[in-house]
């Protein structure tokens, strides 16, 4: 697996009752419920454009 260092995710923090990611296989979406930063919490919806993940709305 390719890792990237400018990777937004490294410092979420997740609820423990609940799944962090959601995504399907043959969807661009990626869904991602957390608090970038301990922070923020909330739910945040990501398009995967071919070369990177385009924040869609959060809320």
């Amino acid at each position: 697996m390719r890792q990237h260092r400018d990777c937004r995710f490294h410092n979420l923090a997740f609820r423990p009752d609940e799944d962090p990611l959601a995504y399907k296989l043959e969807s661009r979406l990626l869904i991602v419920h957390g608090c970038p930063e301990e922070k923020n919490c909330g739910t945040y919806f990501y398009e995967w454009t071919g070369v990177s993940l385009k924040l869609l709305r959060s809320n």
